[in-house]
């Protein structure tokens, strides 16, 4: 009896160092096993599973993505072949009992003819197939999330689960866990890269990874097309750095350092010089990715070719100076045409008054001189007297309308007596013939002015004074003239009907445009304060001290 007793224990011993030993290989073959072997080495070490522990089936299922109810069979070994359940299997309705047990995350020891009332489904299922005795153990993954079971089964004869035999199923069920569970993620993952190679084709990028430990770049074909590179061609970085432009290679080391640095992506444009010669325009966008102790791992990224933007961007600037070169031109040109026109008006208005005018006067002495020699005469020609003395008066009303068409052409006042006197005058006479009320007003107004600011001023305010008579309706105009020590300001304000300005900007007949170009011109700010029913109130503002140009 003893020596039976001790042969049991030997045999206890021997076969628990076999399992342990079987353990441990399986869990290590596992490691770095390459992923398309973990179902060929999962289907050996069922077997394996199967004649240490002398079991008569090991099942594998994975729950269905497309039917969640519905367990798919991913792995069967069979000692004797006497089972073979289909490919799926509707869980809830085979087996409903032992499906909620597993989702909650529950491993059964079970008796086929020893299970509860609650179920008999699951009882009639088993007779079915034949089991009498199994082990069911629930695959999950990190969170909790049920991936599965695996089902270690009786077929023979009812057995007698050790606590140590459940422990080491449920170990062995884990590794298989963690196998299918890294060869889904490496499904996942090439499905991830397949579509993000395809988005990144066709949006004309190339993929690159940077491994810092080998200092060597993985990339896609698309990359080494775009780099030049000959194909099987191994790219490591002083490969790539011998491709920059020298005047970039700089800004680029710079951008990957800042990138590792600061743990941002990176964002860099540079030149580079491909295989054939050619130069190219490259945009490379990337995120680093390190260690758990903190090291640098990897950068991945995507680069494109960004040579024809760079190109059109050039021709864009080139053309952007061109406009403004003709902008200057034009402007330059606007304003000699001012001036050419201010000339000729001051030509003709010389003309005026040195001949016209002065001939005029001499006509109206002329006529003065005869209406007095026929005084003496008073009785023989009365009627002569009385057509002299008409046209004495008509020659004079001339005279003063040449005098102001002549200041209208060219205001030579503004040289004779200054740009206050000037505006006072215009007020003046503007306002009595057109029975107005215009009142001026001047404070700090400084002499020696360039002479193209109170031309400008002067023209504005006869623009201004036109509007307020022609088109406001009011009776009564406010003028102000204030100097400053680096500007000059000139505001005309009325209380007349106003206007809508979006209305009027595109439209002639109230001068906007020209008196805010002859603002432009002096360097000066030109604004328009106005609405329907409120008045009209018109600012100029000109800087003493102008940039040169």
């Amino acid at each position: 009896m003893t020596e039976q007793t001790e042969a049991n224990t030997q045999h206890e011993h021997e076969e628990h160092q076999r399992c342990e030993s079987l353990l441990g290989e399986i869990s290590l073959r596992y490691i770095n096993l390459p992923v398309d072997q973990i179902d060929s080495c999962i289907e050996n070490d069922l077997r394996l599973i199967c004649e240490c522990l002398d079991l008569d089936n090991v099942s594998f299922w994975e729950w269905s993505d497309e039917t969640p109810q519905c367990l798919l069979l991913a792995h069967l070994y069979s000692m004797r072949g006497e089972i073979t359940p289909p490919d799926r299997i509707d869980a809830q309705e085979f087996f409903p009992w032992v499906v909620n047990k597993i989702l909650i995350g529950e491993t059964l020891i079970l008796s086929t003819e020893d299970m509860v009332p609650e179920a008999a489904r699951d009882q009639e299922s088993r007779r079915f197939f034949g089991v009498k005795s199994s082990v069911v153990v629930p695959l999950s993954v990190e969170g909790g999330r049920l991936i599965g079971a695996v089902a270690f089964d009786m077929t023979r004869e009812e057995r007698d689960w050790s606590e140590e035999t459940v422990q080491r199923l449920k170990l062995i069920s884990q590794v298989f866990c963690n196998a299918l569970l890294r060869k889904e993620s490496d499904r996942i993952l090439s499905q991830s890269e397949e579509r993000l190679s395809l988005a990144a084709e066709s949006a004309e990028a190339g993929l690159w990874e940077l491994n810092f430990n080998t200092d060597q770049f993985w990339t896609t074909e698309k990359a080494m097309a775009i780099f030049g590179y000959g194909p099987g061609e191994t790219i490591n970085m002083e490969r790539f750095e011998q491709s920059v432009f020298p005047e970039d290679f700089t800004s680029v080391r710079q951008a990957i350092s800042q990138s590792l640095e600061r743990n941002e992506p990176l964002s860099v444009e540079y030149k580079i010089l491909t295989g054939n010669g050619s130069m190219k325009w490259i945009h490379s966008s990337g995120r680093p990715y390190f260690k758990p102790n903190g090291e640098p791992d990897r950068l991945l990224g995507v680069s494109i070719d960004i040579t024809k933007r760079k190109i059109m961007e050039e021709k864009l600037r080139e053309s952007e100076v061109i406009l403004r070169n003709n902008q200057k031109d034009l402007q330059k040109l606007a304003g000699r045409l001012i001036s050419v026109k201010e000339e000729e008006l001051r030509r003709l208005s010389r003309e005026l008054h040195d001949d016209l005018t002065q001939r005029l006067a001499v006509l109206a002495i002329e006529a003065g001189k005869l209406e007095l020699q026929m005084n003496d005469n008073e009785q023989t020609l009365p009627e002569s007297i009385q057509r002299i003395s008409g046209i004495k008066e008509q020659l004079i009303k001339v005279s003063e309308d040449v005098h102001r068409i002549s200041r209208q052409l060219h205001p030579t006042i503004l040289e004779d007596l200054g740009l206050v006197r000037a505006i006072e005058s215009e007020c003046a006479s503007l306002g009595q013939r057109e029975n107005v009320e215009i009142i001026f007003t001047n404070e700090d107004v400084p002499d020696g002015l360039p002479n193209d600011v109170p031309l400008c001023l002067y023209r504005i305010l006869q623009e201004s004074l036109n509007n307020c008579i022609c088109h406001s309706g009011a009776n009564r105009c406010k003028v102000a003239l204030k100097g400053s020590d680096n500007a000059i300001t000139l505001a005309v304000e009325d209380k007349g009907a106003g206007f809508d300005p979006a209305e009027v900007r595109d439209k002639p007949g109230l001068g906007l445009s020209s008196m805010r170009e002859r603002v432009q011109l002096v360097g000066g700010h030109f604004t328009v304060n106005t609405e329907p029913g409120r008045g009209t109130s018109i600012h100029v503002s000109i800087p003493l001290k102008r940039a040169e140009k």
